[in-house]
């Protein structure tokens, strides 16, 4: 049988976790709207690339950003949030390869 102590720390560890991912996805969707406003170089020529990534890039800005604010919630709202639960969302979203090659 389980601890009844053990389930407020666990319960604090994870929604310590949620909110330190709310965190990390807030600030990389920052970094690239950064990165989306500082497109072209200083005589206003905007490469190629550029220009063929930005709606992707501007699309993945968007879902960073309401992960940030969907872990926020689960974090402070959470009441049935379980460590299990938590990694199964964080897990597919950080290792998705179209996330990585617009890094």
């Amino acid at each position: 049988m389980a601890d009844p102590s053990n389930k407020p720390k666990q319960t604090l560890f994870t929604r310590t976790t949620a909110l330190v991912w709310s965190a990390l996805s807030v600030m990389l969707a920052l970094q690239w709207s950064a990165d989306l406003g500082m497109l072209g170089s200083p005589d206003g020529y905007i490469t190629p690339f550029a220009r063929a990534t930005s709606t992707l890039r501007g699309i993945l800005t968007a879902a960073c950003m309401a992960q940030g604010l969907y872990f926020f919630l689960a974090g402070v709202f959470g009441r049935k949030v379980s460590a299990v639960g938590l990694c199964l969302q964080i897990l597919p979203e950080q290792f998705s390869p179209w996330r990585q090659c617009l890094s």
